[in-house]
């Protein structure tokens, strides 16, 4: 506290809140502390951002073994230095600015909670902030928003939260959805072509940006610069019918960038004699109207350059159904993780071989600064300031590579660097000392990647990016690899462009250096890899997957696509355990605050494992522990097609998928040639039979049944496959069961149905397979766990005809009976993980324990440890459960008690009794570990958040295998 000038009042604010307690490993630090010693480097650098914003403190949420994430900015204003328009000021540039999800303001007599991913209100010249809540000064108005629910992450998943804090209303989404609101009305009034228009509406937002960029309130560029063009200001050009043309020629001469270029003569003539000035009333907020975007709500300065290009390559891109856009939360997640703060390098080189708008190139040079500033502050103990023009641009010349096949996307790398360079210069720096280093000509190549691989000498510190994810037909693929020269030690899974890149990357690395691509987790982990994954897990160090496949839906906007961070260092494996970390799908993570990672999403996988098992990774995204082993078990039987391949040998048997509708001769187009799709073929047998769709096919069976009047088929069937006697399964899981149902009269039915005709005689055999998979729910936990569909490229249902045909089948009822441990397994999967994977931060997980489920909990936990150390009427047993705020505190003692009643103890002293009992035993403090489980005198205390996820049943045996292993480590 002496650290600061705060009031009195302000502390006394942020004791009621807690952020002042337990001052030793307090999660809140001051603004002014940058000159401490006590502060990790993350700490450093956001308190200097935060004192940016005029933030007297900064909440951090602390993890165990994870650096802190600034989350919460507090403002002293108990002395009314700030009104209502400063609070506006606020709001608008911490919402432009994206560095923060909330902060408080801290009054006299109350205090103001501001949701700061929400947009200032505007009227017309005027903008105002509304807060959330307003509460008073009092300990229970302000418990909800005690530190103890940030530092676990509960405050976010809070259903009174549901509707605060949205990816919808950040400054990235509004600017888009605004300028394509905008485009539509420019489009019509202009007469602009679409590209041409959208061009200029993005370059207006780069102009805004630089127009913005003041020194004390001074903004030299539009002082100085916009008088040349007969205007005060970028809106006045716009007015000014023809120099706007004048003027981006004069900014491509001064960024040297060639993003201002405009080399299309005819685009040139179109704006030279293009009436502006609508353009030029919405940018300067002259015209209010509900369906526009309203400038007045950003501060243009505060734009991060990440979302300035990245708005840009999706405005221009929105049309190329290829285009993913890497959201900036994982950005600066994997640069993080690849180049920590706290471990600053020199002469370090990287590179990006499908830069794009070049958003890992920007994060990773202001990492360099960072580095550079950093090491200044060891040899100093005070942080300075930027380094000088002619270091930034060593840095920027010597350390940062990138490549893309497209030209538009390296030129738009270059401004988004030359951006990233401005915003570490001063204004007057800019427009009197900076010109630009021509990138173009060795750092940033508009070249083929796999063409650059032969041409570069160039050795990489790091290589970081995320590549395209295309899937490539034989003859293109084999094509790249024999133009290239490329050395193949392996088939590379699908023909994947992505696995091509990670493989072939390595050739550009140093030795023990890194490589940390986004790959699709499909190809890479869940399907039937094995080989490549042999090869390129033994060649390499594998470290660590980070596996983002629960954020399908949402990581990527509108692309759904499965997808895994892989860290490779350029060195022999030396059989040490990969970390495989299994991204859950929360309300921070949907939202894209940051990435909630807690104790149960760390599995740690053996290089055999990895190599050799091909489920593991299936496994641990389904909850991990016991699992993979119970898969494995499994896998080990006698599949359905074995028997059925067996069947077709012996007794002619036919099975297979139902027809695709195909086209007539003159319908297929060229496009369906190259993909294999059209129609060959006429099948007179399916014209005008009984068939169904696939959605009236459900664990009841048939709904409803029509007349096929399709001629065309995409390939040809064997007409037995739709004759009675016919089985028919669905490649879907199924809400309770997998879908399955006995005909003995012909039927068509679609691909989405696998068919297995049998002679009439072996009819019996077919219904003995309908009753193995009807209600199996063994089956429909093997095909989630197996499938390298179902969670994966699909739903949580969908799958192949190879996921059923790889269903265990023996004609022997107890190969499949489960013992009470596997039974646990096989239901929490389907109940609870499954939901997880679908419905991610609404599932039922997310609610809080009952004493029922609490009470399984302690039983399983217990029988699981009492496997071993039962020792006549000694046993481990549930004795309490105490309840606090944020989390149970589960006790357990080792007795020989007759004694079986747990007691559920809730009392306002439980958090601190708890709090001091753990501190006192391990050193640890639960305001920064989520899950605490320690040991003393005959009891085992397990400490976790309240949500169901943390006290499932297969929780419980996880739980209790670790602490097996640490009591056989303490020598019990």
């Amino acid at each position: 506290m002496s650290l600061t000038n705060n009031s009195a009042r302000f502390s006394e604010a942020l004791e009621l809140l807690d952020f002042g307690s337990e001052a030793s490993i307090s999660s809140l630090q001051y603004t002014g502390q940058l000159k401490s010693q006590a502060i990790s480097s993350v700490e450093l650098f956001a308190l200097e951002t935060a004192g940016f914003y005029k933030a007297d403190a900064v909440y951090f949420r602390k993890f165990e073994n994870r650096q802190p994430i600034p989350q919460i900015y507090l403002y002293d204003n108990t002395s009314n230095k700030l009104d209502s328009k400063e609070y506006a000021n606020i709001q608008r540039d911490l919402w432009s600015s994206c560095v923060i999800p909330l902060f408080i303001i801290v009054e006299k007599s109350r205090l103001l909670i501001f949701d700061s991913r929400k947009p200032v209100d505007t009227f017309f010249y005027e903008i105002s902030a509304t807060p959330i809540e307003i509460l008073n000064f009092t300990a229970q108005a302000v418990k909800e928003y005690s530190a103890k629910f940030f530092d676990n992450g509960t405050f976010w998943e809070q259903t009174k939260n549901s509707k605060y804090f949205l990816e919808s209303t950040s400054s990235y989404n509004d600017l888009l959805t605004g300028l394509k609101k905008i485009r539509t009305s420019f489009l019509k009034k202009s007469n602009l072509p679409s590209r041409t228009a959208h061009k200029l509406l993005v370059l207006s937002i780069l102009v805004k940006y630089l127009e913005e960029r003041g020194d004390d309130g001074e903004t030299l560029f539009a002082k100085n610069f916009f008088k040349q063009f007969e205007a005060d200001n970028f809106c006045g050009v716009l007015r000014n019918k023809g120099q706007v043309v004048k003027m981006f020629k004069k900014l491509g001469e001064h960024f040297n960038g060639k993003i201002f270029a405009w080399e299309d003569k005819t685009e040139v003539d179109l704006l030279r004699n293009c009436d502006l000035t609508i353009l030029a009333d919405f940018l300067d907020a002259n015209i209010q109207e509900g369906q526009y975007v309203l400038w007045r709500r950003y501060s243009f300065n505060r734009l991060p350059v990440e979302l300035i290009s990245s708005v840009y390559e999706e405005f221009l891109g929105e049309d190329k159904n290829d285009v993913v856009y890497t959201p900036h939360f994982l950005v600066n997640m994997l640069v993080d993780e690849s180049m920590p703060l706290d471990l600053p390098q020199v002469n370090f080189k990287l590179i990006d071989g499908s830069c794009g708008s070049g958003i890992f190139l920007v994060a990773a040079f202001k990492r360099l600064v960072e580095w550079w500033r950093y090491n200044k502050y060891l040899e100093l103990g005070e942080l300075p300031s930027n380094p000088k023009l002619k270091t930034l641009k060593e840095l920027l010349r010597t350390s940062i590579y990138g490549v893309d096949v497209e030209e538009d996307a390296t030129r738009l790398t270059i401004f988004s660097l030359a951006l990233a360079l401005c915003d570490l210069l001063t204004p007057k720096q800019i427009w009197t000392e900076l010109t630009f280093d021509d990138l173009s000509a060795n750092n940033i190549k508009a070249e083929d990647f796999f063409h650059f691989l032969g041409q570069s000498d160039n050795k990489f510190d790091l290589v970081i990016g995320n590549p395209p994810f295309i899937e490539l037909n034989k003859n293109k693929f084999d094509s790249i690899v024999k133009s290239n020269k490329l050395m193949l030690d392996s088939k590379i899974p699908q023909n994947q462009i992505a696995l091509l890149f990670l493989d072939q990357a390595m050739r550009l690395l140093k030795p023990n250096s890194l490589l940390c691509l986004i790959m699709p987790s499909g190809p890479l982990l869940y399907n039937d890899t094995l080989d490549f994954r042999k090869y390129f897990f033994k060649k390499n160090k594998v470290s660590q997957i980070i596996d983002f496949t629960n954020l399908s839906s949402t990581l990527f906007g509108k692309a759904s696509v499965a997808t895994a961070a892989i860290f490779v260092h350029k060195r022999e494996s030396d059989n040490s355990e990969i970390l495989h970390v299994t991204v859950r799908r929360t309300k921070p993570s949907k939202e894209k605050i940051f990435f909630e990672i807690d104790h149960y999403d760390f599995h740690k996988v053996s290089q055999e494992a990895s190599i050799s098992e091909q489920y593991i990774w299936k496994s641990n995204l389904l909850g991990g522990g016991r699992l993979n082993f119970l898969i494995n078990r499994l896998a080990e039987l006698p599949t359905l097609g074995s028997y059925l391949k067996q069947k077709k040998s012996s007794n002619g048997w036919i099975f297979g998928d139902g027809f695709i509708k195909g086209k007539s001769d003159s319908e297929i187009t060229a496009s369906d040639r190259e993909k294999k799709k059209g129609g060959y073929d006429k099948a007179s047998f399916l014209t005008n039979s009984i068939c169904f769709n696939p959605e009236d096919f459900d664990e009841t069976g048939i709904k409803k049944r029509f007349r096929l009047k399709d001629i065309f088929f995409q390939w040809k069937r064997n007409r037995e496959l739709f004759q009675g006697p016919l089985l028919l399964i669905k490649k879907n899981i199924g809400r309770s069961s997998i879908p399955v149902h006995y005909n003995e009269k012909p039927i068509s039915f679609r691909n989405e149905i696998v068919g297995i005709h049998s002679p009439y005689e072996d009819r019996e055999l077919l219904k003995k397979i309908e009753s193995a998979i009807r209600e199996n729910q063994t089956y429909r936990f093997y095909l989630s766990v197996t499938s390298a569909r179902a969670g994966i490229s699909r739903s949580v249902s969908t799958l192949l005809q190879e996921d059923i045909l790889n269903l265990p089948y023996t004609e022997a009822d107890n190969d499949l009976k489960l013992s009470y441990t596997e039974k646990i397994l096989r239901d929490d999967v389907i109940k609870y993980y499954l939901e997880q994977i679908s419905k991610g931060e609404n599932s039922l997980t997310n609610n809080t324990s009952s004493e029922a489920e609490l009470k399984q909990f302690g039983t399983t936990f217990c029988k699981a440890l009492n496997s071993i150390y039962e020792d006549g009427q000694k046993k481990f047993r549930s004795r309490s459960v105490r309840e606090a705020d944020t989390f149970f505190a589960f006790e357990f003692s080792y007795s020989a008690s007759e004694v079986e009643n747990i007691k559920f103890i809730s009392t306002p002293k439980a958090e601190s009794n708890i709090s001091e009992l753990v501190r006192k035993e391990v050193g640890k403090t639960l305001r920064i570990n989520r899950v605490v489980n320690f040991y003393a005198k005959d009891r085992i205390y397990l400490i976790k958040p309240k949500q169901l996820r943390y006290w499932l049943k297969s929780v419980a045996l996880r739980d209790a295998d670790q602490a097996l292993n640490d009591l056989v480590k303490a020598g019990y």
